[in-house]
């Protein structure tokens, strides 16, 4: 993975005060980031931007060896208002791409592997510590090996992931959409029915 990826972890947050999106392991699905689970926290950035469009995002620690590596989402998008003022948690492996990256091996295809049993299976055997675990930027790089197949296949993949991940999108908009309606309405009637005090 180390030759078309650049591997670090998440940096955490500095002292400050400053009201900071914070990317935890909680925004992964293994279907797409889930971006209204981003944590807002007190404190300052050590560096702008954490993660951005295009990057993978790996659970690289746990406290149970067995949920190391299981969940690894491609970031698609960033809503505007995080995208250059994130930071992520020091548990999340932030895979990006090199230039040096073929054009051809998208990132949903590097996140499926990682997915995959036999992807599970090397970032695992990477792992270091028994009870509680975790895995290295190094060790991935050297050790985890993502397939390159066939380029029409390839294609093939990125544009079914690309429509799934859509389609979970659209849903998520469709929900949040259907909420506010609920709300706005119920507090239309509240507010219409309160007594004047």
């Amino acid at each position: 993975m180390g030759d078309y990826y650049e591997l670090r972890p998440g940096r955490g947050l500095g002292t400050g005060e400053e009201t900071v999106p914070f990317i935890k392991q909680g925004v992964l699905t293994n279907a797409g980031v889930n971006w209204s689970a981003v944590s807002y926290e007190q404190g300052s950035l050590k560096s702008s931007g954490d993660v951005q469009e295009g990057d993978v995002l790996l659970a690289c620690t746990a406290h149970e060896v067995y949920y190391v590596g299981r969940k690894a989402d491609l970031v698609r998008n960033v809503p505007e208002e995080i995208r250059d003022n994130n930071s992520a948690v020091a548990d999340l492996m932030v895979i990006r791409a090199r230039p040096e990256k073929p054009d051809g091996l998208h990132g949903s295809i590097v996140a499926a592997f990682l997915r995959s049993p036999a992807g599970l299976h090397q970032v695992q055997r990477c792992i270091r510590g028994l009870r509680g675990g975790h895995v290295y930027r190094d060790d991935l790089s050297k050790y985890v090996r993502v397939p390159f197949p066939d380029q029409t296949w390839l294609d093939a993949f990125e544009e079914r992931a690309r429509v799934y991940e859509s389609v979970r999108s659209d849903a998520n908009r469709e929900i949040t959409y259907a909420y506010r309606t609920v709300e706005e309405w119920v507090s239309d009637r509240l507010g219409a029915s309160q007594p004047a005090r």
